[in-house]
C-alpha cells in the first residue's frame, strides 16, 4: 500500500536557475554569473513533506585581466533534499527546501584574447565539491496535473576534492529558481 501511494504521489520537476556566485580560487576571489538547469522527481513522504532527487548542470562564467580572459566552468550537479510545504489554499503553498549536493567540475574552458587572436585552454575532469543547499518560495497549481514554483536559493560548498590545486574552486551561490512540475499520478 505504501509503495502504491508513493508511486501515485510523484511529480516530475524541471528547474532553471539564474544568479551569481562568489568563488574562491587559487589567488583569486571573484563574483561570477551562474546559470543552471535540473530535472528530477519529488516523492511524497507525508502530507506536506517530499523527498527531492534531481540531477543537472550548472555554468559559472567570469572574465578577468581587463576582460582579456573569459572563463567558463561547467558542473554536473546532484542535489538531494527534503521540501516542506506550507499550504495557503488548495492551489498554492509556500515551501522551504533544504538538503545536500555534490557537484562534479567536468570542464574549465578559458578563452585568452590577445592582439586579435584567441587561445582556448581546456581542462577536463577537475574534481568534486559538496555542500548545503537551501531554497524557499511559492508554488501554485496551474491545472490538476501541472504546477509551477518560484524560489530564492542559496548554496555553499563545504568540501572539495580536486586533482590539481590550480583548478580548485569553492563557491557560495545565490539564484532565482523557476520550476515546472507534472504530476505523474494524474
Amino acid at each position: 500500500m505504501f509503495l502504491m501511494n508513493q508511486l501515485c504521489s510523484q511529480e516530475l520537476r524541471v528547474s532553471m536557475d539564474y544568479g551569481y556566485a562568489i568563488a574562491e580560487m587559487k589567488d583569486l576571489k571573484k563574483i561570477m554569473l551562474q546559470t543552471g538547469i535540473k530535472a528530477g522527481v519529488e516523492f511524497r513522504l507525508e502530507k506536506n513533506y517530499v523527498l527531492v532527487i534531481s540531477t543537472g548542470g550548472s555554468l559559472l562564467q567570469h572574465s578577468y585581466s581587463g576582460g582579456s580572459i573569459f572563463n567558463r566552468k561547467y558542473f554536473l550537479t546532484i542535489p538531494v533534499s527534503i521540501k516542506r510545504y506550507y499550504p495557503f489554499s488548495k492551489r498554492s503553498a509556500g515551501f522551504v527546501d533544504a538538503g545536500i549536493y555534490a557537484a562534479n567540475g567536468f570542464l574549465d574552458k578559458k578563452e585568452i584574447r590577445s592582439m586579435g587572436s584567441t587561445l582556448i585552454d581546456k581542462h577536463r575532469d577537475l574534481g568534486w565539491n559538496g555542500g548545503l543547499v537551501l531554497c524557499f518560495g511559492f508554488k501554485t497549481m496551474i491545472t490538476p496535473s501541472v504546477s509551477v514554483d518560484i524560489g530564492l536559493q542559496g548554496q555553499k560548498d563545504l568540501i572539495s576534492s580536486y586533482k590539481l590545486e590550480e583548478n580548485k574552486i569553492k563557491t557560495e551561490r545565490t539564484s532565482l529558481v523557476i520550476s515546472f512540475y507534472k504530476n505523474l499520478g494524474r
